[in-house]
């Protein structure tokens, strides 16, 4: 059967992740196109954290273009940085924390993969505020968050999300290679 949902949130989706690879604001417009076909697919399968991680999906959106595309007051735009590993460390204990609380909540209602769900979710939250604040290791992030993806989509027959995650890993290895590269690196 062909679904238009999950087709249209492939296309849109791979548009977004290109785009942010370049550092298009651009991306944040078909980064929100993406969330509202992929959270009615993950809606339908009841993968609950997912669906309400496209929620967030589309505020970051419009919180990502408009980062993206502001001048600071001495007239720059926002430029590629890197965090310490004790931001990560942090970072990685909140997903855990979040994770196990939402899987506890999502598995009272018969969520598919409550632990699993919700802890790519808790990551896929930190990854995104990371991407809207132009931090290189969002790519690292998302290339171990789209891989799992892979195989939880394929586990629950989303044959067309593990292709579009398939390819998102990839595409953020090159993001990854691309913003480091970067020539506004701060």
């Amino acid at each position: 059967m062909f679904d238009y949902f999950q087709w249209g949130a492939l296309i849109s989706g791979i548009l977004y992740v290109v785009l942010a690879a370049r550092q298009s604001v651009w991306c944040w417009l078909w980064g929100a196109i993406s969330t509202v076909l992929s959270g009615i697919s993950f809606y339908q399968s009841k993968l609950y954290s997912d669906t309400l991680l496209q929620i967030y999906y589309l505020a970051a959106a419009c919180y990502g273009y408009w980062t993206w595309s502001r001048k600071s007051p001495a007239g720059n735009m926002l430029k590629v940085q890197s965090f310490r590993l004790q931001n990560h460390l942090l970072l990685i204990a909140l997903a855990l924390g979040i994770s196990f609380l939402l899987g506890r909540f999502w598995q009272q209602f018969g969520a598919s993969l409550p632990y699993v769900d919700a802890f790519l979710a808790a990551l896929s939250i930190i990854a995104t505020w990371m991407t809207t604040r132009k931090i290189l290791e969002n790519w690292l992030y998302w290339i171990l968050i789209d891989l799992a993806y892979v195989a939880m989509y394929f586990h629950k027959e989303l044959f067309i999300f593990v292709i579009l995650y398939a390819v998102y890993a990839g595409i953020a290895i090159h993001g990854f290679l691309k913003w480091r590269g970067s020539k506004n690196l701060a």
